[in-house]
């Protein structure tokens, strides 16, 4: 059945969880049911409990008789439109096997199944310690459905999670040819699996090599952590790798290129590595700026660039070496002077005595070296007032032991210089720590210890207290040197860490997208020193969402930031791609595809040329995402949520106003059908029986054109298109108007009015207004005992008229005293008052329309009074903009 590769297994198991294998394929039809059926008999041969929870196999294959004797449990049967089949997990828990087959892995179950996909029921058996033997395709990986889809053109739904397969005990590859293959399936031998494959061998063959590769990463990672738990040193030549060494030196670009022609003989992974030790922390710009150019080549060139740190080159790198199990290195050897090499040793010497039986490439460098070559390697930084410091330092130890010697020995004294040459090399620096020591030996030696002649050829003494000073001075400045660098950097990390976490707290913190993007800018704009902007996609282009106010995007910038939304790569300023850009664009990118463009207007074009500001910009810009792909999705649970609010309003609405339509309605109908049954059938009904049918109809009619008229009016207020005429009005005859429309709904009750004489005329809607205090009336009504007494009162507050309607009812709950203004809201009585809901929400948006406001109180004594208060002078203009 094909050939398979077996991953070695983990050496500690775990005894409570089950363990996973996996028969990993890259096609139906390559033989993984089968192999695993194989394995399956092997184990029941052994006395292993093995039962078939889940088989795909086709009627008259060989698969099917190799399962026919296997026990297997009857799937569970799930009713839908159409019936379908599903593994029964309840059985396979009950029944507890120490091996369950399941086929297909990547499946999605039916809807009614416990879990959405297969292999959530396979990790439940795991949990219950059932081992399990599965089956899948390359193509169903998660992380590789991308590469998939470019292959083949086909989207893949079906997909297993990364984790899972790493979580697996033991994979094995069931592997046969493309072409054996597609023979095998035009035999028909499979049925259905024909269905499934291309028929091209190109893309049989790449999907191949897709699970060849991961099955070879697993054995690979298996191999190193088996390597480090026997603390095995390697290196292990069953995969090739590839380590090129390189530094700030002309020779990188020969190492780089000579590591890429190895590593493609060899089709092997490699890497680039440059070890940055204290001493490079003060490297010179120039050198900094040809390392970064190397490492861009290396990556451009598709080795993978490293960048390690450490006390000793050929440490970090041998060490590098065992854990990568590197089995071929590169390193340069510039040409220097013998009796440097000799002072200062060589680092390809010390990496051959530690590389072990790693292969070591040397490649010399073809440029002499230069002459005089002794000071090669030696710098002094320190700016020139530096050494005029030392020297003062120097000037004021020897007046001070000058007039000491009388009092202390010489050999007391030095203590003084040596105070003094230290603090030269530790506060101002190598080159004043050595001119500092060389100039205190020769005071010391000149005018303390020998005051004769300078030197005498034969005491070798003073030449021992001169070159000890200018080694203290020598060690110092370096040693504090080295110290002030590993402090600059370890400061510098920490910013970046604390930059990160300041951004990621300001994140979480901001719930709008505009508070997100605001604090990625205002992070942005404050670590890197520079203008941003962020661009989001809308109606299919990339538009700017939010931006530092100095920054402007031209269109040569706008074409960059699209090319680099749509590729998903680095585009504008110190990039490869449209470099002529002024702004660095950097895609924003998600696991669910790019949300937008970040672009940055460096300082400069090298500003980002260095793998520490890169990675920290990928980090700004990873949180950004996520940023905005939360902001998004809390946008979607939003609308789903108004969304379902709307559903639900327009279902109360729906019930409510079905109810209120059918009451008057059928008291029409009612109605008329007993008028026209008395004409047809020639009875003759009193004239009171008719008069009375007659008001009811014409009330219930007049209800009925009212809640259709609030219907409308409240579609007009949302849609902003109510029209408002104003015209000065009496408040007697409006308020006179609105009691004269409400007899019957007043009937058996007591109005009272208490209107002022001397109320000015105000500019209003005299009809809406009248709809306002009627729908006020109406609602006391409907809210207070029939024989309760009902007050209207009228009066000028300052600059506006003030109507209100007060009732004797059982009043409103504090709660809702701000809510009954609302569309659809009635406050919940246990006597069920019938209505709509729509009335007070229609008098405010009338108010409001007005340039007024209403609001609700409760009244002493009980009942509730609502007030409303309009300008009385000319109000603003309303919504529409529309005036009478």
């Amino acid at each position: 059945m094909g050939s398979s590769l077996t991953i070695i297994e983990p050496v500690e198991s775990q005894s409570q969880r089950g363990k996973l294998k996996i028969f990993l394929g890259y096609a139906d039809g390559v033989g993984k049911t089968y192999a695993m059926l194989e394995a399956a008999r092997r184990r029941r041969a052994e006395g292993v409990d093995v039962v078939a929870a889940w088989l795909k196999v086709e009627k008259g294959t060989e698969t099917e008789a190799l399962a026919a004797d296997l026990e297997s449990l009857p799937p569970r049967r799930i009713e839908a439109d159409q019936p379908v089949e599903e593994m029964d997990l309840e059985a396979v828990l009950n029944r507890k096997p120490q091996l369950a087959l399941v086929d297909d892995l990547a499946h999605h179950n039916a809807p009614g199944s416990r879990h959405a996909r297969r292999y959530q029921d396979v990790l439940e058996l795991l949990e219950a310690g059932i081992n399990v033997y599965t089956t899948m395709n390359v193509q169903n990986l998660e992380s590789l459905t991308d590469i998939v889809r470019q292959i083949t053109g086909q989207e893949v739904e079906e997909t297993v999670p990364d984790g899972v397969v790493d979580g697996a005990d033991e994979l094995e590859m069931v592997d046969l040819p493309p072409e054996e293959l597609l023979a095998r399936l035009q035999r028909g031998g499979l049925g259905e699996a024909a269905d499934h494959v291309s028929a091209r061998i190109g893309e049989l063959a790449a999907l191949r090599q897709m699970a060849l590769r991961e099955t070879a990463e697993r054995v690979d990672n298996d191999m190193r952590d088996f390597m480090a738990t026997h603390s095995i040193h390697g290196p292990w030549g069953a995969a090739e790798r590839v380590m090129v060494c390189i530094s700030a030196h002309p020779i990188g670009d020969r190492l780089i290129r000579s590591g890429r022609r190895l590593a493609e003989a060899l089709r092997a992974e490699w890497f680039v590595v440059f070890v940055e030790t204290p001493r490079h922390l003060q490297m010179p710009p120039g050198e900094r700026a040809m390392l970064l150019r190397y490492l861009r080549i290396a990556e451009e060139m598709g080795a993978q660039p490293i960048t390690l740190t450490g006390e000793s080159v050929v440490e970090a790198l041998v060490e590098f070496a065992r854990q990568q199990n590197i089995t071929r290195i590169i390193i340069g050897k510039p040409r220097r002077s013998r009796w440097l090499e000799l002072v200062r040793g060589s680092r390809v010497d010390r990496l051959l005595e530690r590389c072990g039986s790693t292969d070591v490439f040397v490649i010399s460098d073809a440029q002499p070296p230069l002459r005089p070559g002794w000071w090669q390697g030696v710098h002094f930084r320190a700016p020139l007032r530096h050494y005029f410091y030392s020297l003062g330092i120097v000037i004021l130890v020897t007046f001070i032991s000058l007039w000491l010697q009388r009092w202390f020995e010489p050999t007391h004294l030095i203590m003084l210089f040596l105070g003094g040459i230290v603090i030269s090399g530790a506060y101002l620096g190598r080159g004043p720590g050595v001119v500092s020591a060389l100039v205190s030996g020769v005071a010391f030696v000149s005018l303390l210890d020998h005051p004769a002649p300078l030197l005498t050829p034969g005491d070798l003494r003073h030449l021992v207290t001169l070159g000890g000073m200018m080694a203290a001075g020598l060690f110092a400045g370096t040693l504090t040197g080295w110290l002030r660098a590993q402090v600059r950097a370890a400061r510098q990390r920490e910013i970046q860490t604390s930059a990160l976490s300041a951004l990621s707290r300001d994140l979480t913190t901001a719930i709008q997208l505009d508070e997100m993007l605001k604090a990625v800018l205002h992070h942005v704009s404050q670590i890197f020193h520079c203008q941003a902007a962020v661009l989001l996609p809308e109606v299919g282009q990339l538009k700017v969402r939010l931006a530092t106010p100095a920054i402007t995007l031209n269109a040569l910038d706008l074409e960059a930031a699209s090319w680099a939304f749509s590729h998903r790569q680095s585009a504008g300023a110190g990039t490869d791609t449209m470099r002529e850009a002024h702004v660095r664009c950097l895609p924003l990118e998600t696991r669910n595809g790019v949300v937008g463009v970040l672009a940055i207007l460096p300082q400069a074009v090298e500003q980002f040329q260095s793998p520490d500001q890169r990675d920290l910009l990928a980090g700004f810009g990873h949180l950004a995402a996520l940023a905005i792909e939360r902001a998004r999705l809390n946008e979607q649970a939003q609308q789903a949520a108004i969304l379902q609010t709307t559903e639900k309003l327009q279902a109360a609405l729906l019930n409510s106003i079905s109810h209120d339509l059918r009451t008057p309605l059928s008291t029409v109908s009612g109605a008329i059908s007993s008028l026209l049954e008395a004409e047809q059938s020639g009875e003759e009904l009193d004239d009171s029986i008719r008069l009375d049918l007659l008001e009811n109809a014409d009330e219930e009619a007049d209800r009925l054109n009212r809640l259709v008229g609030n219907l409308l009016d409240m579609t007009r207020l949302e849609a902003g298109a109510m029209r408002v005429h104003k015209r000065p009005c009496d408040v007697r005859d409006l308020i006179g108007t609105a009691l004269s429309q409400a007899p019957r709904r007043l009937a058996g009750r007591e109005v009272h009015t208490h209107i002022p004489d001397d109320l000015p005329d105000v500019m209003l809607d005299f009809v809406l207004m009248v709809q306002v205090l009627y729908n006020l009336l109406d609602n006391a009504a409907k809210y207070s005992p029939e024989s309760s007494e009902i007050d209207i009162s009228a009066g000028v507050y300052g600059n506006e008229l003030w109507i209100s309607v007060a009732d004797r009812g059982v009043g409103i709950p504090s709660d809702d005293l701000q809510r009954i203004f609302d569309k659809f809201y009635r406050v919940q009585r246990p006597d069920s008052v019938p209505g709509t809901g729509l009335g007070l929400s229609i008098c405010r948006g009338i108010v409001e329309v007005h340039g007024g406001r209403i609001w609700a109180e409760n009244r002493m004594g009980g009942g509730a009074v609502i007030t409303l208060a309009i300008p009385v002078g000319e109000p603003p203009k309303n919504p529409t903009g529309q005036e009478g």
